[in-house]
């Protein structure tokens, strides 16, 4: 009898990983959802018993007008982190003064949203993916005569992260913003500059950073992707070795998204149907 590696370790038959944004939810919903998918609290208001899952999330590490999920803002200054964090805090815990935001000697933000909140979480193991660019997606950025995402705020979160001893491994994007990596699913213009994250000469450039800080994997689209293929489930392997424009190693992955634009129903991905195609 031929003797042969199992795929995956016994009793275990498959495997699946789920990857989120964090585009759009609030710090007070981030902990509800989370409360629900990764603990066995009882009788969550709206959502029922807790499910106990080991689940992560994504984060910010900068935003420009909303009370995104994130480390950083680059317009707002909150009266403090309960403040950013409070559901009913309303535009009285915030003031305007992006020309303040920066520190003019360092470059860096200087507005602090939840620092102590996102580095809690990641300690928890509940965020576990940088989401880049800013909250407020790249048009939004272009609509104030900025980019997303600058060589400076590059720098500054790899710091901060070393500072308290944290290290992110994956990073997630949507193309369409000029810290990303690859090529962009829209052309990169002077106006709206996409995909500038590993381009040396660009000033969003920061894929050196990236990789000091610990990042090894990242999702973004493709142009050899079909709809097809990124809308299938189930594949033996979702990583691609890719080389960057500097010359740096990562590896790619690709996400499932239910033949939806966005994955917003968890039964279109998570169904019977689906589990069942993993098991080999």
């Amino acid at each position: 009898m031929k003797i042969i590696q199992r795929r995956f370790p016994y009793p275990y038959k498959a495997l699946l990983a789920i990857c989120s944004d964090i585009d759009s939810m609030h710090p007070w919903q981030f902990i509800t959802v989370h409360k629900f998918l990764n603990t066995l609290t009882r009788a969550i208001p709206h959502y029922g018993d807790g499910v106990g899952l080991d689940i992560g999330d994504s984060f910010y590490f900068k935003n420009m007008s909303n009370k995104g999920v994130s480390v950083y803002d680059a317009c707002y200054r909150y009266r403090s982190e309960d403040a950013w964090a409070d559901e009913f805090g309303g535009e009285n815990a915030r003031s305007m003064e992006p020309a303040e935001a920066r520190d003019l000697l360092t470059g860096r933000l200087v507005y602090k949203n939840g620092p102590k909140f996102i580095e809690k979480y990641i300690r928890a193991g509940w965020m576990d993916v940088l989401h880049g660019g800013d909250g407020n997606w790249g048009e939004h950025a272009f609509m104030r005569g900025a980019t997303d995402w600058c060589r400076k705020d590059g720098q500054h979160y790899m710091e901060w992260m070393a500072e308290r001893g944290l290290k992110i491994d994956t990073f997630t994007n949507h193309s369409e913003v000029s810290s990303d990596f690859g090529v962009p699913k829209q052309a990169s213009t002077a106006e709206k500059p996409r995909s500038m994250g590993d381009f040396p000469y660009s000033p969003a450039y920061w894929a050196d950073y990236a990789r000091q800080s610990g990042i090894k994997f990242y999702s973004s689209y493709l142009p050899m992707e079909s709809a097809e293929w990124r809308g299938a489930f189930g594949e033996k392997t979702m990583l691609e070795p890719k080389t960057f424009r500097d010359g740096g190693k990562f590896w790619h992955f690709s996400r499932y998204n239910s033949n939806q634009s966005y994955a917003d129903t968890v039964q279109s991905i998570l169904n019977r149907r689906n589990l069942d195609s993993l098991v080999w």
